[in-house]
């Protein structure tokens, strides 16, 4: 389910995005902005990248776990060092996923991440601790190499474990999911509220 997000917590989110933008000195980071604070700055970083290439940035269309109507854009996130090589791998893994790709920039992208990563926060922060439940992933088949990536930034992704099923304790917040498989990477195009079990209809 997707979480409530108080007001208050997506103005800070906003301003620290902000923050990040004007590199302000002094001011000092709200405790529970801290665990997505570099990923303020690689926001800032990747749009420069897109803005360089001539391109606008992109965000993939997911949806929730509850299997709403209600479409989520999370934006792209290739590495800023290895650009071209990661977004074109990114692209590549969403064509074979099936996920629809959109375009996207300036205050619309700004807006999409300040959304996502206050529902990663809001899930994170009304939890006892930064983890301490294993989130369980199964997939249909053994021996499949799990992905994960934040539900804030798609990206090439890390390795979560072997299934099935792969478990981990992930620190509390909103993830999606995926598998390599031998075609390539693919995704389940879910965002999960985690720690939870998750099943992935994939490949």
């Amino acid at each position: 389910m997707i979480p409530k997000v108080s007001p208050e917590l997506r103005q800070t989110i906003a301003w620290a995005l902000d923050a990040a933008a004007r590199r302000r000195r002094g001011a000092e980071t709200p405790p529970h902005i801290r665990p997505i604070a570099s990923d303020l700055a690689l926001f800032h970083e990747q749009a420069e990248e897109f803005a360089r290439h001539g391109l606008k940035q992109r965000v993939a269309i997911l949806r929730d776990e509850d299997e709403g109507s209600e479409e989520i854009p999370v934006l792209l996130a290739p590495d800023p060092a290895n650009f071209d090589t990661s977004y074109n791998r990114l692209l590549s893994t969403l064509e074979r996923s099936g996920l629809e790709v959109r375009s996207t920039g300036g205050r619309e992208a700004e807006s999409i991440m300040i959304d996502r990563l206050a529902e990663y926060l809001a899930v994170r922060n009304r939890s006892l601790g930064p983890g301490g439940t294993a989130t369980v992933v199964d997939s249909r088949r053994s021996g499949d190499t799990i992905l994960v990536c934040k539900g804030y930034f798609l990206t090439t992704a890390t390795a979560f474990g072997l299934s099935t099923p792969a478990t981990k304790t992930l620190p509390s917040g909103r993830y999606t999911f995926g598998l390599t498989t031998p075609a390539g990477d693919k995704f389940d195009g879910v965002i999960w509220t985690c720690p939870t079990k998750v099943r992935l209809n994939l490949p």
